[in-house]
This record gives C-alpha cells, structure tokens and sequence, in this order.
C-alpha cells in the first residue's frame, strides 16, 4: 500500500469533487504537482494476494478505481473488459481521505495550543506572579525592618 503524501491527497481531493475525471483533466488542473499519471496508476494499484505460480487483487485496496466497460468481440463473441480511463474514489480512498484529514485537523489543533495558548498562559501566569510579587514586596521589607 502507497503512503500518501500530501500531493496524493490534492489528486484524492479533485477526484472526489470531479468524479468520474480523466487523467488529463487531473494534469491541467494541478499543473504544479508533478508525475501526476504515476500516481494515479499508485493511487488505483490494488494490493494483492500471492499464490504459488500467481497473484490476485484484493478488493477495495486502492484509494481510486478505474472505471470500464463491458466490450463484446463481434468475431469471436467473447466479451471482456475496456478501461475507460475515467477514476473515481473507491471506499478505501474515502476512508483514506477521511482519516487524513482527521489527523490534519487534529495537528493544527495541537499547533494551536503550542504556538498560541501556551504563550498565552505563561504570560498570564507571570503577570500574577509579578504582581503578587510587587504586593508582597513592601510586606516583606517592613517585616524585615521591624524585626532588626
């Protein structure tokens, strides 16, 4: 299974918002993110169970699937299947998406407390503490003189 980075999720994003998209209609609207059809082919890859002498996908195991079309040989009558190269989210990719952006919300949460309120308290704690410091002070000078 591909680790998503955060490129993967904007291709995840537009899929979802554009379904069923292309692969050119990816590429021209994320000019910026390279090797787009590489990770569309990453992102649509299926994990797979291994046998002896062969492999089968394992379902629901990839972020997007293609979508196809049932074609019917004239001459020989059989039919078989014709990628469309048309993508959507499978369930794994919405699930995917979900988590990511979970955990996203869940870091700029965290930043938050790090970068904001603890700056926050610790400036609030240290008012108190100066003020109780300049209350106590004169207290503790005329103790000092009236005992001496």
């Amino acid at each position: 299974m591909v680790a998503l980075t955060d490129n993967d999720v904007k291709i995840l994003k537009f899929i979802k918002r554009h379904q069923p998209t292309s692969i050119k209609d990816i590429e021209h609207a994320m000019s910026k993110v390279s090797s787009i059809q590489y990770r569309v082919e990453e992102l649509a890859t299926h994990d797979r169970k291994y046998f002896q002498n062969f492999s089968i996908p394992i379902d629901n195991t990839s972020y997007i699937e293609e979508d196809y079309e049932n074609v019917k040989d004239e001459a020989t009558g059989i039919t078989h299947t014709k990628p469309l190269g048309l993508y959507r989210l499978s369930e794994f990719g919405e699930k995917a998406l979900q988590d990511y952006e979970f955990e996203a919300l869940l870091r700029r949460k965290e930043l938050w407390l790090k970068n904001a309120w603890i700056p926050i308290l610790v400036t609030v704690v240290t008012n108190l503490a100066i003020s109780g410091i300049k209350w106590l002070l004169p207290l503790i000078q005329g103790w000092f003189s009236s005992s001496h």
